[in-house]
């Protein structure tokens, strides 16, 4: 939760450590959506794309976690 940047934006720290925060999954929805809801504005074409291989990321590792542990998952169900 503390390096997610909800309640604090990241500009106090140095950039070295600011880009550390966008290989976070949490920050990059929390941004995205402070950018629409906050700032009242569409997030640019680079955020739109890096949003979407986020996303393709994590659905491609669950679905490879899925089907790995597909049978100890129905015992489980």
């Amino acid at each position: 939760m503390y390096l997610s940047a909800i309640f604090y934006t990241i500009d106090r720290y140095i950039p070295i450590v600011q880009n550390l925060f966008w290989l976070n999954p949490i920050y990059l929805f929390i941004r995205y959506f402070r950018k629409i809801v906050i700032d009242a504005e569409v997030p640019s074409t680079w955020f739109h794309l890096l949003m979407a291989a986020n996303v393709t990321l994590v659905l491609a590792i669950g679905c490879w976690m899925y089907k790995k542990y597909n049978t100890k998952f129905l015992y489980y169900a």
